[in-house]
Parts: C-alpha cells; structure tokens; sequence
C-alpha cells in the first residue's frame, strides 16, 4: 500500500505542475488577446480618421451623423472588451479557487488515509496476553473506491455542461451570423450613399461642373471613393472567410500597407527568446531547462499549443457573446416589464376617469329628466284643457326666449349660470386630475431612472473592487510563479554542475589509470631488456 500512495504523490504533483502550466499558457493568451483589442481598437480609429479625411469635412449633415454613429459604436465595443475581460479575471479567480479547494481536499484525503487497530489481553494468576487485529486495508479499498466514484460523477457532469455549453455557443453563432447579414446590409447602404454622395469619378472638372466644388468631388470620388469601396470590398471577404482568420490577414495587410509595427514586434519577441536560449547553453546541458521541463512533462509540440489556445480563445468568445447577450436581454426584459406596468396603470387612471365622467354625464341626465317631470306634473296639476296647457307651454316658451334675450325675470338667467358655473368646475376637475396623474407618472419615472442610476454604480463599484482583488492575486501568483521558476533553475543548475563534476571526476580517474597503465609498460619493458 505504500508503494500506492507514493504513487498518488506522484500523479498528484504532475497534476499540480500541467495544472500550473496551464494557467500560465491561459495568462499569456489572455494578456496577448488584450494587447490585440486594444491594437485593433487603435487600428479602427486611425481607419476612421483617415476615412473622415478622405471623404473630406462638410460634406453634409448625414456624414457627420454617421461619423457620430462610428464613434459611438466604438465607444461601445471599447466598454464591451473591458467588461469583458472583468468577467475572465472574475473567471479565473474562480477557477484558482476552485483548484485550490480541490488540492486542499485531496491532502486531507492523504492525511486521513489509513487506518489500524490493536488489541489487548487480560491475565489472570495463570495466563493471560491477547492479540490485535487491524482493518486498514479494508478501509483505504473503500476510500479508494469512493474516490473513483466521485471521480467518475465529476467526469459525467463536466460532460454535460460541455454539451449544453456547446448547444448554447450553436445557438449564439447563428444569432451573430444574422448580426454580420444586417451589419452588411448596412454597409452596403452606406456605400450606395457615400457614392451618391462623391459622384463615384462621373460628373465634369473643375471648370465645367460651375466652380471647383464639382472637380474637387470628381478628383475625390476617383481617389478616395475608389479606395474606400476597395477597403470594404476586402473587408467583406475577410467577415465571409471568418473573424479570425480575416483578422489576421487584416493585420498583416496594415503592416505590409506602412505601418510594420506588428513585424516589428514579432522581430523583437524572436531576437529575446534567441538570446533566452542562448544564456540557457551557456549555464551548460543542450537545451536549456524549460526544454527539459517539456520532455519530462510530456507536451507535444508547438502545433498542438497553437491548436488547443485556438479552441480555447474560440470557446472563451462565445462564452462572452453569450453572458453578454444573456444580459442584454434580461435589461430589455426588465425595461419591458416596467413599461407594461406604467401602461397598465396609465389605463386604469384613464378607465377611472371615463367612468366618472360617464356617471356625470348620467347624472345629469338624471336631473334633466327630473325637471321634465317635475313641469310635466305642474301642468296636470294647473288643470285645464288641452289647448290651454299647450297655450301655457308657449307662454313659457316665449318668456324663456326674452329671458335669454335680456328681458323678462333673471330667475332662469341664474339657473343657466349656476350650470355653466358647474360644467367649468366639472370640466377644471377634470384638468386637475390628468395633470396630477401625468406628474404621478413623471415622478415614478425619475425614481426608476435613479434607482437604475443607483444599481449601476454598485455595480460599476462592485467590479472596481473585484478587478483590484483580482489584480493583486495575480501579483501574488506571479510572484509565487517567479520564485518556483527560480528554485527549479536553481536545481536544474545544481544538477549539471553535479554532472559535471562526476564526469570531470571520471575523466580524471580514466586519466590516472592510464597513466599507471604506462608507467607499469614502461617498468616491464626496461626490465626485460637485456643489460
């Protein structure tokens, strides 16, 4: 059984150190994907400028706009890089912590390995002594087996979250195919109206088409519209043949264009991995250390560590273009509901409100019906024959008429009043209350647009927080990283020097007997010659 745990020693320390490895490899790559953004961060402004420049300033209020358009748009790509290289720090911490918890499990497993048992006997006048017996071995079998089964359900449940990682990164490649169709779509536009714009090279010169505007915009439609149309024409083709590798030729094509920086780069990072080789030699064995590092761990060459950093930016992109859709959503879905909710109550408002000015309507209505009856019954209670009642009616009709006129009594002149008096009551109620309710409204307003305001600086302070946190991690890691680095140089050091001095002792042995070897020649041949 010891021979089984040193084993596990073994295995665990080769872990510990692919483990390692791997964070850095993953560290490297996250930093060079970062200086990459921002280069081509750089890249497109500049591409903007110049574009800006060529197509020429007051041109119109559209150029302008879409100028503004672009800047936004960059701005918003910038804010969306740094977001998400938050959320790789935040990643990796997680997973640092995840690994360190795993390690401390497994020392604890390895202390609490084993087991033992013992006994004791009794005695008597006569006799006595009893033995012991132990079940180690049965318990460290159990453990083991155990640990194989957790292990096997660790196995089983990353496969299942690979696969719904890899149904949801399908699902995110169609939506960001479509997004590339609508952005090409806008592109071509775009185009179609810059051309319509510049002239595209027809139009006279400067002479015949009325003053140098128009042979200016010729000149600039054969020059920079040409070259404009060129740039998207290749730029397409990159987007259709695919992010990556399209990025890249764009790259290489800006630096074959002037401006180099990339081979330059490329020149330096290959001159001071020569001249790390070269200090390696010189502290003696073929091959330096981290080359020996790399046949004693086992890796493969450089294609297969292109091949798996390849797979791993490629997973980390889609795993970002889906957090990130994931939230926009959720912030729309939000917005959504909010929006449903002040409708809904903007209706309810408004239902209250027709139904209390159907129940005045009514009401009044009520009142007028009231008042006929109420003459209708003075009437029958007056008497009289039919025609006089009618003769009555005139009578009143008539005396109502000069009333509105100006003459006769005031008493109907004040009931008219009184009621118009009531409708403008009526009617300023009624102002009072829509006005409340769109300042109701108003006020909700502003106070969720402040609690948002409010969410996302906690937020924003929360990730300040974090990315410091995160930041002096890697400090830490680095610095526990550079002291590994140095104690295993330092090994890697004493070993040679111990080989050298072994075989500088061999060679030293060798000579010497063979100086013996001679000497002992020399004394049998002077004592066989003859005297």
């Amino acid at each position: 059984m010891q021979i089984s745990g040193e084993e596990e020693e073994g295995e665990e320390e080769r872990r510990r150190e692919k483990e390692e490895e791997e964070r850095g490899e993953e560290e490297k790559e996250e930093e060079k994907e970062e200086e990459g953004e921002e280069k081509e961060e750089k890249e497109e402004e500049e591409e903007g400028r110049r574009r800006g420049r060529e197509v020429g300033g007051g041109e119109g209020q559209e150029e302008e706009n879409e100028k503004e358009e672009e800047k936004e748009r960059g701005e918003e790509k910038r804010e969306e890089r740094r977001r998400e290289g938050e959320r790789r720090r935040r990643r990796r911490r997680e997973r640092r912590r995840r690994r360190r918890r795993k390690e401390e499990e497994k020392r604890r497993r390895g202390e609490g390995e084993g087991g033992g048992g013992g006994g004791g006997g009794g005695g008597g006048e006569g006799g006595g002594g009893g033995g012991g017996g132990g079940g180690g071995e049965e318990e460290e079998e159990e453990e083991e087996e155990e640990e194989k089964r957790r292990r096997r359900r660790r196995k089983e449940e990353e496969e299942e979250n690979e696969e719904e990682e890899e149904k949801e990164e399908e699902e995110k490649e169609e939506k960001e195919k479509e997004e590339e169709e609508e952005e090409k779509e806008e592109e071509e536009e775009r185009r179609r109206r810059r051309e319509e714009k510049g002239g595209g090279g027809e139009g006279g010169g400067g002479r015949e088409g009325g003053g140098g505007g128009e042979g200016e915009r010729r000149r600039r439609g054969e020059g920079g519209g040409r070259r404009e149309e060129e740039e998207e024409k290749k730029e397409e083709e990159e987007r259709e043949e695919g992010g990556e590798g399209g990025r890249r030729r764009r790259r290489r094509r800006r630096g074959e264009r002037g401006g180099g920086e990339e081979e330059e780069e490329g020149r330096r990072e290959e001159e001071e991995e020569e001249e790390k080789e070269r200090r390696r030699r010189r502290r003696g064995g073929e091959g330096g250390g981290e080359e020996k590092r790399r046949r004693r761990r086992g890796e493969g060459g450089e294609e297969k560590e292109e091949e798996e950093g390849r797979v791993r930016r490629r997973r980390r992109r889609r795993r970002r273009r889906r957090r990130r859709r994931r939230k926009e959503e959720e912030e729309e879905e939000k917005d959504r509901e909010e929006e449903e909710e002040e409708e809904k109550e903007e209706k309810e408002e408004e239902e209250e409100e027709e139904e209390k000015k159907e129940e005045e309507n009514e009401e009044e209505e009520r009142r007028g019906r009231r008042e006929e009856k109420e003459k209708e019954e003075e009437e029958n209670e007056e008497g009289g024959g039919k025609e006089e009642r009618e003769e009555r009616r005139r009578r009143r009709r008539r005396e109502g008429e000069e009333k509105r006129e100006g003459g006769g009594g005031g008493e109907g002149r004040r009931r008219r009043r009184k009621e118009k008096e009531e409708r403008r009551r009526r009617s300023r109620r009624g102002g009072e209350r829509r006005r409340r309710t769109r300042r109701r409204r108003r006020r909700r307003r502003r106070r969720r647009r402040r609690r948002r305001r409010r969410r996302r600086e906690e937020e924003e302070e929360k990730e300040e927080e974090k990315e410091k946190e995160e930041e002096e991690e890697k400090e830490e890691e680095e610095k526990e990283e550079k002291e590994e680095e140095e104690k295993e140089e330092e090994e890697e050091e004493k070993e040679e020097e111990e080989e050298k001095d072994e075989k500088e002792e061999k060679e030293e042995e060798e000579e010497k007997e063979e100086k013996e070897e001679e000497e002992e020649k020399e004394e049998k041949e002077e004592a066989q010659r003859p005297l």
